[in-house]
């Protein structure tokens, strides 16, 4: 069978919440619907800013023996969806994984997870394994791009260009503190901890080329060059359809 994602360019954008203070997120929502693209926020916990139409919700469970979110996989999942019921995807935090997940995320009516990572492989697909749930592999994250020093002021990816799926993930305050190197992006990672006030992060803010500086080159590349970004939502759908329409009836 052949996907409608091998067809093209299949871009995802997609943010792992992480914590971050509502006017950090609301600056990311801001710049999207700027440039009228559609993403997928994997949150954390409750928000008080409206979701714009162009964002689709998924859930960031973090299932580590010290998650504020709650004590074991039902718990923590069962809270998530309360704070987010009509969320239908997950991203689990650190890529958490086992196989049980396969059968507890239907069970729970999580229809997609995106928590498994293949830096910068050709031709990725969604797949499934062990039951319904859909697997999205990712392609790209801002930590990945700060790691390996890719250009921060222009839109100089390996493989970018290529046709297959690419997820790429960005964390929402390491684009509002344009960090322009790895060891300055992994501070970010500490900061919700500390509860910042947005006049704290504001002076933490790097003035010059960093990571917001790429998210901005990559919306306007994206835009400019009649690329659509998916919503996860939208290509679970198009994958349920191919593989309904590859079907001998």
């Amino acid at each position: 069978m052949e996907l409608s994602v091998e067809k093209r360019k299949t871009i995802a954008l997609t943010f792992d919440a992480d914590w971050a203070p509502d006017y950090v997120l609301q600056h990311l929502f801001s710049l999207l619907n700027r440039h009228g693209i559609r993403a997928t926020f994997f949150l954390t916990n409750p928000i008080e800013i409206e979701i714009p139409s162009n964002i689709e919700i998924g859930i960031h469970p973090d299932f580590r023996m010290t998650s504020p979110q709650g004590s074991d996989y039902n718990s923590i999942i069962d809270q998530m969806l309360t704070w987010f019921p009509n969320a239908g995807g997950v991203r689990n935090h650190c890529w958490h994984w086992d196989d049980s997940l396969y059968e507890l995320f239907p069970a729970k009516g999580i229809e997609y997870d995106s928590s498994l990572f293949l830096p910068l492989h050709p031709g990725l697909l969604p797949t499934t394994a062990y039951g319904k749930l859909i697997r999205f592999p990712v392609w790209w994250t801002d930590n990945l791009h700060l790691y390996e020093k890719f250009a921060l002021d222009r839109v100089s990816i390996p493989r970018f260009d290529t046709n297959g799926l690419k997820v790429m993930i960005f964390h929402p305050l390491k684009v509002y503190l344009n960090p322009s190197s790895f060891d300055a992006g992994k501070k970010s990672s500490i900061l919700p901890t500390t509860n910042p006030t947005q006049e704290q992060l504001e002076s933490l803010r790097n003035p010059g080329v960093g990571l917001d500086t790429f998210f901005n080159e990559l919306c306007s590349y994206l835009t400019q060059n009649g690329n659509q970004s998916y919503t996860l939502g939208e290509l679970k759908d198009e994958y349920l359809n191919d593989s309904f329409n590859s079907l001998d009836i």
